[in-house]
């Protein structure tokens, strides 16, 4: 074109299309040049589904006491829906997990805060259900058909039914019974952190996860933790990408 320089002058003004661009790299394919391929920075999203059980692990401090000791609870089932959303340029590996799951806790734990007056037992009985709130980021550990995965972050706990009752029982007749009770008034609501590991395979997954709860009352000299290991199956149902 250098002895046309207007039709020069024009080229140098055209735009061309990945469209356009595409066919002129690929036919310098067979002159071993290199092709140019657009990669794609969309995320996937999905739906999650889960079940399975969870077990309590109740810390008990008291101060006025001295008595610190922890309760394995109840069994429980527990289940909830979630949002799995890929973290765009990450290439798949990252992601944040939203979820609402199910909570039951039963306790009931009895200690002797008098050494020399065995027969002074207090007796505490804790009973909370809800819903558990979490947001975390998972990190897929590798990207072949079964990946295992890691996970942490935080959570609410929106609690619909919460119960405290601290019995003083004299247990040094025949029948025992009941001289003292009182409760303590538990929030609706707590924090807690959460991790743990998981896997999944062709959108089926299992995963472990700790959860340490925050104060339950951290007004008086009685403190109460509820914390917790669950362990969870379930599906992913995926529903598109985005950007």
């Amino acid at each position: 074109m250098q002895d046309c320089p207007d039709a020069q002058k024009g080229l140098r003004q055209l735009t061309y299309s990945y469209a356009i661009m595409t066919k002129v790299v690929e036919y310098n394919i067979c002159q071993n040049a290199l092709a140019y391929t657009k990669k794609s920075s969309k995320a996937k999203k999905a739906v999650t589904i889960g079940i399975g059980a969870a077990l309590p692990i109740f810390r008990f401090e008291n101060t006025f006491h001295k008595h610190n000791a922890t309760q394995l609870g109840e069994l429980v089932p527990t289940f909830g829906i979630g949002l799995d959303l890929g973290i765009i340029r990450t290439k798949g590996r990252a992601s944040f997990q939203i979820e609402t799951n199910y909570s039951q806790v039963n306790i009931l734990h009895t200690f002797t805060p008098n050494l020399f007056d065995l027969a002074d037992i207090y007796e505490q009985e804790v009973t909370l259900k809800g819903l558990r709130n979490t947001i975390a980021l998972k990190y897929n550990l590798s990207q072949q058909k079964t990946m295992p995965y890691l996970f942490g972050g935080i959570g609410l706990t929106s609690n619909f039914e919460q119960k405290h009752i601290l019995r003083r029982i004299e247990d040094d007749s025949s029948v025992p019974f009941v001289i003292d009770t009182q409760g303590l008034a538990l929030p609706k609501s707590d924090l807690f952190a959460l991790g743990g590991v998981g896997l999944i395979s062709k959108n089926y997954f299992v995963e472990l996860r700790y959860e340490i709860g925050s104060d339950l009352n951290s007004k008086t000299d009685q403190s109460l933790y509820n914390n917790r290991i669950t362990l969870m199956a379930g599906y992913r149902l995926p529903f598109g990408k985005y950007k």
